[in-house]
């Protein structure tokens, strides 16, 4: 399901991303991440996945800036009693990914493809806890660590949850 956003909500979300970025850093305003992005961008991705959720499920936004080192992966909304985790990506054809999966938390992990030159968020799906360990995960090796990955062709519709 695509969701797109007023100028309004642009500028909302570009502040609140760019706050928790500032948080989580320590006080400086970037740090670089990768060769393409700074913090603030991810954190820009981040809140934009989040908002579109919000505005698929009728869920709250919470727009919680957490000092120090975020929010220690525990929630990013509930929705009827459940909690969720969205986890946002630009790429494409990206799918669910964690670094620990082990340690999920959430009760229902959700992934949505941000597009932010285009002003479009696919939110592609969701898992619960449980069907991310029983469904078809694939390993992806980074840098320094491994994680683990559900494809979007392995997500559930993101209808059924509403």
């Amino acid at each position: 399901m695509k969701v797109s956003f007023s100028p309004e909500e642009i500028l909302k979300l570009e502040q609140a991303g760019k706050a928790r970025s500032i948080e989580k850093a320590d006080g400086h305003f970037t740090v670089q991440v990768d060769q393409t992005r700074e913090s603030a961008d991810i954190h820009i991705e981040g809140i934009w996945g989040e908002f579109a959720v919000s505005k698929v499920l009728g869920s709250e936004m919470d727009w919680t800036v957490y000092v120090g080192k975020g929010d220690g992966g525990i929630l990013d909304q509930t929705y009827k009693g459940k909690s969720l985790q969205i986890k946002a990506t630009r790429y494409k054809r990206g799918g669910l990914l964690y670094n620990s999966p082990h340690k999920l938390k959430a009760d229902i992990h959700i992934l949505a493809i941000v597009d932010i030159e285009n002003n479009e968020v696919e939110v592609a799906g969701w898992v619960t806890r449980e069907q991310f360990h029983e469904r078809k995960s694939r390993k992806l090796t980074r840098v320094h660590h491994q994680n683990r990955v559900v494809d979007q062709k392995d997500l559930n519709p993101i209808e059924d949850l509403r």
